[in-house]
């Protein structure tokens, strides 16, 4: 009987010291999976910020061309310089509403890939010749010259207008309208950059303050198809 109680008590022995083992590997299996998504959720947001910042590159490259063409050009960008649409050095069909004005500027631009966001699903122009909207992740700004800094002169393309997004033509703003971003590109917050040169991150609140601001009670946006 003895021996039989001893048995006993080994296997129930056993038993708990498998169950102990048990729990260790599952910790230590849960400890290394939660590490590994840390891991992937950091090199996440890393990829989102580093293309957010190539992003807001990109748009200060535009700015400082739209800068350089207005100083060669009475102040005036190239909507307004050209006042005659189809006298634009470059001419194309009409459902391309943004590319003209970058077109016009490729000689301040120097490379038609710097019109792409990394955030943006749309494939990059290899060269000028084949520029289209669909190869453009910015809207122009079309009331903007040197004289009115604070304007919106471009930014990502994927906005909304009163809640609805924005497909693509000339869109008029009055100070009314709520302006937003979409999730496409950045999260619902957007780059944009400004007449004065600056290059803005902007929240939601952020950007109809600036909309709100602006010298002009009317804004008009060509956003690439």
């Amino acid at each position: 009987m003895k021996t039989q109680t001893n048995h006993l008590i080994e296997m129930r022995a056993k038993h708990v010291a498998f169950n102990r083992l048990d729990l260790i590997v599952v910790v230590g299996m849960t400890a290394i999976l939660f590490v590994i998504a840390m891991l992937v959720l950091a090199l996440g947001s890393t990829g989102a910020n580093a293309r957010r910042i190539a992003c807001t590159n990109n748009l200060k490259s535009t700015g400082i061309a739209f800068r350089l063409f207005a100083t060669d050009n009475g102040d005036k960008n190239p909507d307004s310089y050209f006042t005659n649409k189809t006298a634009w050095p470059f001419s194309l069909p009409g459902t391309n509403f943004v590319a003209p004005h970058f077109l016009a500027m490729s000689n301040e631009l120097n490379n038609p890939r710097i019109l792409l966001c990394p955030s943006d699903r749309r494939i990059p122009a290899t060269a000028w010749a084949n520029l289209s909207d669909a190869n453009i992740s910015y809207f122009v700004g079309l009331d903007t010259d040197a004289t009115r800094p604070s304007e919106l002169l471009a930014g990502d393309r994927n906005l909304t207008v009163d809640g609805k997004p924005v497909r693509g033509g000339i869109v008029k703003l009055s100070r009314t309208n709520q302006l937003g971003f979409s999730s496409e590109m950045h999260n619902r917050v957007g780059n944009a950059a400004l007449a004065d040169g600056s290059v803005q991150n902007l929240t939601f609140s952020r950007l109809n303050a600036q909309l709100r601001s602006a010298s002009n009670s009317i804004q008009h946006l060509a956003i690439p198809r």
